[in-house]
């Protein structure tokens, strides 16, 4: 091991969804600082999937399972669950979908379990 392995400096710029930092990276933040006092953490919350070279980031954490640049190297940190649940009266006044390409027509919130909860509404499925 160098002395940059021991002791690593400079900028590190990470990205995730905002409930996902605020739930799993911003409790790491105060030892990872005290641990490496000389690497400036940049957390850059998005419910969107940040371009990695235009935006100069070191370290994307997503929820998807592709990478559209194959220059990029994936790893699999871990599973999601996903549910689809409604109120009682939803179904009977919007329709009970039967497939999930029926989802998109319909009002919905979207998230990664147990997280706060974000609106997915047919425009933001065209992402």
């Amino acid at each position: 091991m160098n002395a940059s392995t021991l002791n690593p400096t400079g900028t590190l710029r990470l990205t995730a969804s905002l409930s996902f930092s605020m739930q799993h990276i911003a409790p790491l933040l105060p030892e990872y600082t005290r641990r490496y006092p000389d690497v400036s953490v940049h957390v850059e919350t998005a419910n969107r999937y940040l371009d990695l070279i235009d935006n100069n980031i070191d370290i994307a954490i997503r929820t998807r399972e592709f990478e559209p640049d194959s220059n990029i190297t994936i790893r699999r940190l871990a599973e999601t669950r996903r549910i689809l649940a409604a109120s009682p009266g939803y179904p009977a006044r919007a329709g009970t979908p039967r497939e999930l390409a029926d989802r998109p027509s319909m009002r919905c919130w979207s998230t990664p379990m147990p997280t706060t909860h974000t609106n997915c509404g047919s425009r933001a499925m065209a992402r």
